[in-house]
């Protein structure tokens, strides 16, 4: 009988850290799609010049960076999104990568982007870093920098998309 206590114990003991494996890769997964999701509103925001979607998904100590070097904190970023006379007609993400550290997430991409200022309109590509903080059990963006690029991005395209299975075995 204490033999077979034993092995039950060293059975359940050497299983423990593939529960907490699979436990690990179930938050990370989770995390990635919160912060797709969030990723996507950035962009649906941006076209549509949704100040209310972006109060949602910045942190009220965010600090961003423009490609022309403005520092804003989120309520000069609301208001310049409020008053702006440009506006994208197009905005498209691609090249992202994730690095999630606890509660940060580093975010990592390019857009390729047509804005239109006045009458005239320029296609232009850019790179940016995001960091997102869980609080208050949300996501949310505490900092920005987007640089302008010169050569062009987002030109490839995917024979077959990044499932959020193959994001997460590419990022552990």
């Amino acid at each position: 009988m204490k033999l077979a206590a034993i092995a039950i114990a060293i059975v359940l003991t050497s299983s423990l850290p593939v529960f907490a494996q699979s436990e690990q890769t179930d938050k990370t997964a989770k995390t990635v799609l919160q912060v797709m999701k969030i990723e996507a509103a950035w962009g649906r925001a941006v076209l549509q010049h949704d100040a209310k979607a972006f109060d949602r998904i910045l942190s009220d100590k965010y600090i961003g960076t423009s490609s022309s070097g403005e520092t804003r904190n989120k309520t000069e970023t609301l208001n310049r999104l409020k008053s702006a006379e440009d506006h994208f007609d197009s905005f498209t993400s691609c090249d992202f990568d994730l690095h999630i550290d606890g509660n940060k997430v580093t975010v990592t991409g390019h857009v390729a982007a047509t804005l239109r200022i006045k009458d005239q309109i320029k296609e232009s590509c850019f790179s940016y870093t995001r960091v997102y903080e869980r609080q208050k059990r949300r996501w949310l963006v505490v900092s920005s920098q987007t640089s302008h690029l010169t050569a062009p991005c987002c030109t490839k395209t995917l024979k077959d998309p990044l499932t959020l299975r193959s994001m997460v075995r590419f990022m552990n």
